[in-house]
């Protein structure tokens, strides 16, 4: 878990007495301890992230299984409905020969034969009482058929029904679980927030006494990123993309946003699009931008390039479809295909969805 900022005592900007060289240097050692809390948070976010986006394709698994496991609970309890009504069918027919033997009493061979005035009658007479016997035994046996069916469907039905009881239970723990890392990544970043302000406010009063590497050192802590919140950023990159800022679109953007979960400056989706002035974030070529505006204009083009798979990303915008629709345009994408074990941007719909307010606020 994050260490508390009152761990590190009480930080703020030099007193008056911060002249002397051993203020100076209770001062630096400080601003080193906040650097080292923030290196230190910052991987314990990172490890989270990993287990959240982990637990949301867990999850995201779970909710696919439990709604194919429905289709087929709802199929077999159609399945067992037709079978109970072909045995209810064939029972009434069995029933009613039951009664009208009932009613005319049996029709012996005996009384075939003394009744008989030919021998032609007398051969009628006997198929046709053959042929009353052969078909309530079929029916008998029909009946039976049916009936064992219907102790089929019955076993099918409940083994899916259990089955579902567990899915419906494996979901649950993957919700909990997900609530859980969520938490705990949003208290951590809270305490890395706090860290950075105490962080920044001692860099702007000591900028002029630290040395170039210290003041190196001390913004590289502080890190690129954004000065805005993903919430922010993806409202603008929709209005710059000319697609409407509704929920389904801003629960896609964010979701990516938080999927890249990237401190490269004024670039949240982590394109590598080169415009004057841009530098290298990283080795895969990701780019730092000096602006917002620079940022929102090297992703819009980024996304604008033929022959990536972005065109049905842009379609999923356009019509505010489903998040987990365009989501799925990413992914298919060669923007990161393959990329979080294949559930880029997808695995963590449903909880940015869950907690829109949450992530949009970062």
């Amino acid at each position: 878990m994050a260490v508390g900022v009152g761990a590190l005592g009480t930080l703020g900007a030099p007193g008056a007495g911060a002249d002397t060289k051993s203020d100076l240097k209770a001062a630096k050692a400080q601003l080193q301890a906040l650097e080292g809390k923030i290196a230190d948070e910052r991987s314990q976010v990172a490890a989270v992230q990993a287990q959240l986006l982990q637990t949301a394709a867990s999850l995201q698994a779970a909710q696919q299984r439990k709604a194919a496991l429905t289709f087929r609970v709802a199929e077999a309890q159609s399945e067992l409905e037709t079978v109970q009504a072909q045995y209810e069918a064939v029972r009434g027919r069995l029933d009613e020969r039951a009664r009208q033997a009932y009613i005319g009493g049996p029709l012996s061979s005996l009384q075939i034969i003394l009744g008989s005035q030919s021998l032609s009658e007398l051969s009628d007479g006997m198929e046709f009482t053959n042929r009353l016997s052969q078909d309530d035994a079929d029916l008998a046996a029909e009946v039976q058929d049916r009936a064992a069916a219907i102790a089929t469907k019955r076993q099918n039905l409940q083994a899916l029904l259990t089955t579902q009881n567990e899915v419906v239970g494996d979901l649950a723990d993957q919700q909990d679980a997900l609530a859980s890392q969520f938490a705990q990544q949003q208290a951590i970043l809270a305490s890395v927030a706090s860290a950075k302000a105490d962080a920044d406010r001692l860099v702007s009063s000591l900028k002029h006494r630290l040395a170039a590497e210290e003041l190196a050192a001390a913004r590289r802590a502080l890190g690129g990123g954004m000065t805005i919140t993903y919430g922010d950023w993806a409202g603008q990159f929709l209005g710059a993309l000319g697609m409407s800022a509704c929920r389904n679109n801003l629960v896609v953007v964010v979701a990516w946003e938080t999927t890249e979960y990237t401190s490269a400056s004024w670039n949240p989706l982590a394109t590598t699009y080169f415009l004057p002035g841009s530098t290298r974030f990283n080795s895969a070529g990701v780019r730092n931008y000096v602006s917002l505006g620079q940022g929102l204009e090297a992703t819009t083009a980024t996304l604008r390039l033929p022959g990536n798979g972005y065109e049905s990303i842009l379609g999923g915008l356009a019509s505010c479809a489903d998040p987990m629709a365009t989501g799925q345009a990413i992914n298919a994408s060669k923007w990161c295909r393959g990329c979080s074990g294949g559930g880029y941007v997808t695995a963590i719909i449903p909880a940015v969805e869950q907690y829109y307010d949450q992530y949009a606020g970062r």
